[in-house]
């Protein structure tokens, strides 16, 4: 898996000022996207935070809907202290709707997400995970669907990265949420 150049110019939404809902999404919901909601919620809850925010994960193909998530995945995910479960959904523009963020592995995604907000008259801001973690050099996570244990192993670790960074966004995002209401 070769690391594809950082892309110039592409445009990065602001954050919203509080994030309560955030959605994790990959193409079938199956490998990339449950792993990563699993595991930013691991984090949160590590934080004291899984109160003031919750994580969802859906498919932008409607094609695994109802579908567990990979075994491949459920394992690395399990010698990593994270538990996966979960049935695949799409994301609807409800479920786009209802999120404060939404967080995909790669640009086809993005686009696909960017189109549909378009089309429903505005969105939350669509995000790639790896743009959470700038020292990957990369911004794009790989779907290892149909390839080895180690290619499920080196995504595995780029989706720790890019959560651990996420987390620290959104842990300050709670801290300044928190003060804001205390001044008021």
């Amino acid at each position: 898996m070769e690391a594809e150049p950082l892309r110039p110019g592409v445009e990065r939404p602001e954050l919203p000022s509080r994030i309560r809902q955030v959605l994790v999404v990959c193409t079938a919901n199956h490998c990339r996207s449950p792993l990563a909601a699993a595991m930013l919620r691991t984090r949160l809850d590590e934080r004291g935070l899984t109160d003031r925010i919750s994580v969802e994960s859906a498919a932008v193909r409607n094609v695994m809907v109802g579908r567990p998530p990979s075994s491949r995945m459920i394992e690395v995910a399990r010698r990593r202290g994270i538990e996966v479960a979960s049935q695949a959904k799409f994301a609807s523009a409800e479920v786009l709707a209802a999120s404060d963020l939404v967080v995909c592995m790669d640009h086809e995604q993005m686009e696909m997400l960017l189109e549909e907000s378009r089309l429903v008259g505005g969105g939350p801001p669509v995000r790639l995970l790896l743009e959470f973690a700038p020292e990957c050099e990369r911004e794009e996570v790989p779907d290892p669907h149909g390839l080895d244990e180690g290619a499920f192993e080196a995504v595995a670790d780029l989706i720790e990265r890019g959560v651990g960074g996420l987390v620290a966004v959104l842990a300050r995002s709670v801290a300044e949420a928190s003060s804001t209401d205390a001044d008021r």
